[in-house]
């Protein structure tokens, strides 16, 4: 069992690749599993409202917001 802290409420989560796909508040979060707690590997911050449902297929996630609409995001590993 881990306990990771965090700043505002998570509305939604999802596994990807051996990986947590979570929204906090305004931000859309990708940990990964430490020994102690969850790491944070990738962050968008400041996307409109909060995400209420997230969905994956691929490379591709796909995130429902609150107020506005469906978004598309592909992740891209940095080289």
């Amino acid at each position: 069992m881990h306990e990771t802290p965090l700043e505002d409420m998570v509305y939604a989560v999802a596994s990807w690749k051996g990986k947590l796909i979570c929204s906090v508040g305004h931000n859309l979060r990708i940990y990964e599993l430490g020994q102690k707690k969850l790491l944070k590997k990738a962050e968008l911050k400041e996307i409109n409202s909060p995400a209420i449902n997230i969905q994956v297929n691929g490379d591709r996630i796909f995130c429902a917001e609150m107020a506005d609409s469906i978004h598309v995001f592909k992740y891209k590993k940095k080289e």
